[in-house]
Order: C-alpha cells, then structure tokens, then sequence
C-alpha cells in the first residue's frame, strides 16, 4: 500500500491511497477528505491508517505499507 496526504486550498486536506497486488496491478485506491489539519506527520500517519481500515473493510489480510516519510 502506498499513501499520501495532501492540501486542498487553504483549509482541507486529502489522504489518498493505492494498494496493488503481488504483481503489481491496482486492486484498490481510495480518497477521503478532512476538513481540519494537525501536522505533516500525523496527516501522514492518519493517510496510512485510513489505507489500513479499507483494506480491512475489503478483507485483504495481508498487507505491506510503504512509505519514506515516516
């Protein structure tokens, strides 16, 4: 799973996120928007556990998460 938060104008942030399966093609993304921000690393952190609880929601067991922020 790859993750990733993001600004939207001056106020709202977006987490977005792609998980791919052993070979490489896309089995899931997802988009959610927040309308309030803390900081770079916990948007970070709350973009990496929004991927988590989707690929939860649609039964997917195991998971490797990448990131180079953290």
């Amino acid at each position: 799973m790859n993750f990733d938060e993001g600004r939207i104008g001056d106020s709202c942030w977006n987490w977005g996120m792609a998980i791919r399966n052993h070979i490489g093609d896309v089995v899931m993304v997802g988009v959610k928007q927040n309308p309030s921000f803390a900081s770079l690393k916990l948007e970070e952190v709350r973009a990496c556990l929004f991927g988590i609880k989707c690929a939860i929601h649609m039964g997917i067991k195991n998971l490797v998460v990448a990131t180079a922020y953290l």
